[in-house]
């Protein structure tokens, strides 16, 4: 008789489970973005930094372009938990690479238009060579990467959207690019 009863609760919550299925399928639930901004807090402060980098080098490229991945996975319409990982160089020499986990908060949501905040914590590789890349006066660096972005806003169709963010850490301290949700 037990059987018989657990053979029926477990075959009532069959259609349950589709039903949640087809509505998380609707539902968008992944980000992937691509962008670019200004400079980095990390090239401003290695760069002009002679004590850093031992006294003999100035940053010829005052605004290097730093390049950022974001993937983001969305819990609900308003959190999403995902990675960074950006590049960025300095005169040919200075090598910037940043791998952090983020969290993004949608504070206003649209089908056209939403406005967020994202915060990430980890950590960033800096490579520096002097003369060539076999040089024994190269020096590599670990650091701890931040970013904070108070405000982003994207705007666009569904699944495809451009974005701006105005924040200050290793990414940039304003970026623009595009995004793919789906």
């Amino acid at each position: 008789m037990r059987q018989l009863l657990s053979a029926i609760i477990i075959t009532s919550l069959f259609p349950l489970s589709a039903v949640a299925q087809t509505e998380k399928e609707k539902s968008i639930c992944h980000e992937i973005a691509i962008g670019t901004g200004d400079i980095s807090v990390w090239a401003i402060i290695f760069s002009n930094s002679m004590r850093t980098w031992g006294g003999d080098h100035v940053a010829k490229h005052p605004f290097p372009r730093p390049i950022a991945v974001h993937y983001a996975y969305c819990y609900n319409e308003k959190l999403g938990i995902g990675a960074t990982v950006s590049y960025e160089h300095v005169d040919k020499k200075e090598f910037y690479y940043s791998l952090m986990p983020q969290v993004k908060w949608n504070w206003y949501n649209h089908k056209y238009f939403s406005l967020y905040s994202r915060v990430g914590l980890g950590v960033t590789y800096v490579y520096y060579m002097n003369r060539d890349m076999y040089d024994a006066d190269s020096q590599h660096r670990f650091f701890p990467a931040f970013h904070l972005s108070p405000i982003g806003i994207e705007a666009g169709w569904e699944h495809f959207r451009a974005f701006f963010d105005a924040g200050a850490g290793a990414q940039c301290f304003i970026q623009i690019g595009v995004k793919c949700r789906f």
